[in-house]
């Protein structure tokens, strides 16, 4: 058992040592095919990196001997002294572009055909090339944008351009008048000039109207203003009173009650230092009036009206006469002085009998009827009348009821067959005892 055991170990060594040299057979196969082509590849990319640093490499035979790419080795025909001469640098020129930008040789700038379009076209371009001094192409406009609105030296003068903004589409300007009397004047405009500065009082000052119109102005005229030359009223009432002036003066400083300072006015005015009216106060005041303190019934203002009567008191049947005082400036007028007036009580007495002897004709009270049938005032015991016997009739006045003061009694009538006896009664209303 041990002697196979180390024959199988033997066998297990010999078998890597022939993997290994399998490895390396290939390895070394490998490396014979690919170092040629590595080589190669490195020999091409420095030869291109040199280009690039020095340039491209002169031939042999150019009669220049440049050491970076020739010696007397590679090229004994432009080395035989091993001279190092290589050839000159090559001339390259810039270019100049429109609008004066610099561009170098190689270089490029992108150039339009115009400097604007219209609103909804689109702007060509080009891009110019210099090589060695000659620019291609031939667009010149160094910018472009779409016209949209007014622009300056486009579709000539549009809304918003004028002369002072875009003289290319709108014109020059026209010139203004700088020498203008009273200070420059602009084209277009005018100013008012005189004849003369000054024109006796009274007199109208003559003027002009001067225009500016491309830097020449019109008319003559020079003076920019002019007055009348007026005396003044140096020794108006209340101060110094220029010509054409005015001011209000009073004649009296002031007016009693009742009245107005405005009746009293006066404006006086001043022409060439003479100053009309003759009117002096400056101001004037209206006095107030007075009041009445002591009008019976109390105090009554000015102008304030109260009714007085004559009597305080009047008998039945009688009327109270009154009267409306008004008081004026501390003065009451009318003459009653009581506040009030009371009419006395009424008494109503029974009927005043009337009896008289009358011929048959005629009646009592006169101008009644002749009868006196349905008239209470023709009654007495229910009849209007009484025939006496007697040819005498006696006028006796009877009472029904009190009369104060009638000194009537009661008494009968007499009569004669041809007479009648008619009776009056009446009732009547007195003051109250």
């Amino acid at each position: 058992m041990k002697k196979v055991y180390k024959g199988r170990k033997a066998q297990t060594a010999i078998e890597y040592m022939l993997l290994l040299g399998v490895v390396v057979a290939l390895v070394l196969v490998a490396f014979k095919t690919s170092l040629p082509r590595l080589r190669t590849s490195a020999n091409i990319y420095f030869n291109r990196a040199e280009i690039s640093l020095l340039g491209k490499p002169n031939p042999c035979g150019d009669g220049y001997c440049c050491s970076y790419f020739e010696d007397q080795n590679k090229c004994p025909v432009d080395c035989p002294g091993g001279i190092n001469a290589c050839p000159p640098e090559p001339t390259v020129n810039s270019c100049t572009g429109p609008g004066n930008i610099p561009i170098a040789h190689g270089g490029s700038y992108i150039y339009y055909q115009t400097s604007v379009v219209p609103c909804a076209d689109t702007c060509s371009s080009q891009v110019r090339v210099c090589d060695n001094g000659n620019l291609s192409g031939s667009y010149t406009a160094t910018s472009c944008f779409p016209a949209c609105g007014p622009v300056c030296g486009f579709n000539g003068c549009e809304l918003g351009e004028t002369c002072g903004t875009c003289p290319t589409d709108c014109g020059a300007c026209p010139l203004n008048c700088p020498a203008a009397p009273g200070g420059p004047l602009a084209h277009g405009f005018s100013r008012t000039y005189y004849l003369t500065s000054s024109v006796p009082c009274g007199d109208s000052c003559v003027s002009e109207s001067r225009t500016c119109n491309d830097g020449t102005l019109s008319g003559s005229y020079t003076n920019t203003s002019c007055s009348p030359s007026c005396s003044n009223c140096p020794s108006a009432p209340g101060g110094a009173l220029a010509h054409g002036a005015s001011r209000t003066y009073y004649s009296a400083s002031s007016v009693p009650c009742g009245s107005n300072c405005a009746s009293i006015a006066q404006t006086r005015t001043c022409n060439n230092g003479f100053l009309s009216g003759s009117y002096t106060n400056l101001s004037c005041t209206e006095t107030g009036c007075l009041d009445c303190p002591t009008a019976p019934g109390g105090f009554l203002a000015h102008n304030a009206s109260r009714t007085y009567y004559r009597d305080s008191n009047v008998l039945c049947g009688d009327s109270c006469q009154s009267e409306v005082r008004t008081c004026n400036d501390g003065n009451l007028g009318g003459t009653y002085t009581n506040t009030s007036c009371t009419v006395g009580a009424c008494c109503v007495y029974g009927s005043i009998v009337f009896i008289g002897c009358h011929p048959f004709s005629d009646v009592w009270p006169p101008g009644s009827v002749d009868t006196c049938n349905g008239d209470p005032n023709f009654q007495f015991s229910n009849s209007c009348f009484s025939i006496c016997p007697s040819t005498m009739c006696t006028d006796i006045f009877t009472l029904s009821g009190a009369f104060p003061g009638s000194g009537a009694s009661p008494g009968g009538c007499d009569c004669s067959a041809s007479s009648n006896c008619y009776v009056y009664r009446q009732s009547i209303t007195v003051p109250c005892p």
